[in-house]
């Protein structure tokens, strides 16, 4: 999940995925301020994402994150930072 914290619009929020050799890539257009987007994604065992949040005046926001299976991550995009929140389930 990501969720835009801040009182300004963010103009697209990207995220690629790389587990077991294979990319995906994921786009959201707008993300208004307060608002969230949630992102479902398999992991091949473990991986890693990139994530980038462009806002409204050009600034761009960057987080990489490991990732296993099970993983859920909130990622809250603030001004000046995006701050990971990772939780692991039981499977």
């Amino acid at each position: 999940m990501v969720q835009n914290t801040t009182a300004a619009e963010i103009r697209s929020i990207s995220l690629s995925i790389t587990s077991c050799g294979s990319t995906s890539i994921f786009s959201v257009a707008t993300l208004l301020p307060r608002q969230e987007h949630t992102f479902r994604f398999s992991v091949c065992g473990e991986g890693e994402y990139q994530l980038a949040a462009m806002f409204a005046d050009g600034r761009v926001l960057r987080t990489e994150e490991y990732v296993e299976t099970g993983y859920s991550v909130n990622e809250l995009v603030g001004q000046s930072r995006i701050l990971s929140n990772t939780h692991t389930y039981r499977l």
